[in-house]
């Protein structure tokens, strides 16, 4: 019987585990975006995972929307990613760049730049600025100039992110973010052919995850979806799905159905929502990374009834550095706080980790 701490082959990623680092954003790169000494620290400490995925990648000034969150456009990121994936890799462990485009979650206060998205719509929620939160602002529908130049960033990210070192990039498509925004049909109200209809809706969606394919190849390319946050249809994360698995793309990363939620609360409740894994794993039969706020419990029948190839974990990896082992002897693991200042520029709380977390079982 398969165990959640059994290998497994993820494209061309040979992963020791089946337990991967959730994408996570700590905003602790300069305000430049350059990954920092304390970032290579944070990654190495949770290397005994399978695989990592790095928290949200800018891959271009204009899509640069959180404050010291990292960016993947110039030689300076490459080189500060370096010692990110040196130091993952010293230890034995593997790290995909996840590659992201914010769309209409941006702000004209980073750079001066009016937020973009697949129409003219609003980000639902409050903005974080290097100068203080501020009110979304009303983003410019992308035209297909845009839309050209943007595709061409993303693979841009890729190179680099190759250069940097990583094992792989992940797409992501999940959280309302840009490629999310063409998704899905209440931010998508083009009349184009990158709106209405399914296929119009995927057209921007496969551009950019043929580019990255072809520039990386499939076999160390996956996507993150989390049809959480959109009124949920089906059939578009079907059809992505099968698209995905045309393109032999390694990997999908789910995020599902959680009383939790995603730190940021989806626009729909959580009685709302569909789980998508059964549809998904009947067209997709590429490597399934699930993430649902799983216990040990949970996460073990996940990988022993196939449900997941795969689980991701997000909170308590934040809280707890020596995870897997933990796990492994059912010891009681850290979990996430809301008295931790995670998001801060302390070490405190990133790679030192206080007291005052409880221990509690999984």
């Amino acid at each position: 019987m398969t165990t959640l701490f059994d290998p497994i082959t993820i494209g061309s990623i040979e992963a020791k585990n089946r337990i991967v680092l959730a994408p996570i954003t700590r905003s602790k790169a300069t305000s430049e975006g350059v990954p920092t000494d304390s970032m290579a620290m944070y990654y190495r400490q949770r290397a005994s995972v399978g695989l990592i995925a790095s928290e949200a990648t800018s891959i271009s000034l204009d899509s640069h929307c959180l404050p010291n969150s990292p960016g993947i456009w110039s030689s300076e990121h490459v080189q500060g990613w370096k010692k990110v994936t040196s130091a993952v890799h010293e230890v034995g462990g593997k790290i995909v760049c996840q590659l992201w485009h914010p769309g209409r979650a941006a702000h004209s206060a980073f750079n001066g730049v009016h937020p973009i998205s697949a129409s003219e719509t609003k980000f639902n929620g409050h903005i974080n600025t290097p100068s203080g939160e501020k009110e979304p602002e009303l983003a410019r529908p992308a035209s297909e100039e845009d839309i050209t130049r943007i595709v061409e960033e993303f693979k841009q990210g890729a190179e680099n992110a190759m250069a940097a070192g990583f094992d792989g990039v992940q797409v992501h498509c999940a959280n309302g973010y840009l490629i999310g925004q063409f998704m899905c049909s209440n931010s998508n109200l083009r009349t184009d052919r990158y709106g209405g209809n399914v296929e119009n809706r995927l057209r921007f969606f496969k551009e950019v995850v043929s580019v990255v394919s072809n520039t990386v190849g499939p076999s160390r390319t996956g996507v993150r979806f989390s049809p959480d946050i959109d009124p949920v249809d089906e059939e578009t994360f079907v059809a992505a799905s099968s698209f995905l698995e045309e393109q032999r793309i390694a990997f999908i990363g789910l995020r599902e159905n959680s009383p939790l939620g995603p730190l940021i609360p989806p626009t729909v409740s959580y009685k709302n929502r569909l789980d998508l894994h059964d549809p998904i794993r009947n067209v997709y039969k590429g490597a399934l990374i699930m993430n649902r706020d799983y216990t040990l419990e949970m996460a073990m029948e996940a990988i022993q009834t196939a449900i997941a190839d795969a689980v991701s974990v997000g909170r308590p990896a934040m809280a707890s550095r020596h995870l897997v082992a933990k796990m492994q002897a059912t010891r009681p693991i850290r979990h996430f706080s809301d008295s931790v200042k995670y998001w801060y520029h302390e070490p405190e709380g990133y790679v030192v980790l206080p007291d005052l977390v409880p221990e509690v079982s999984a």
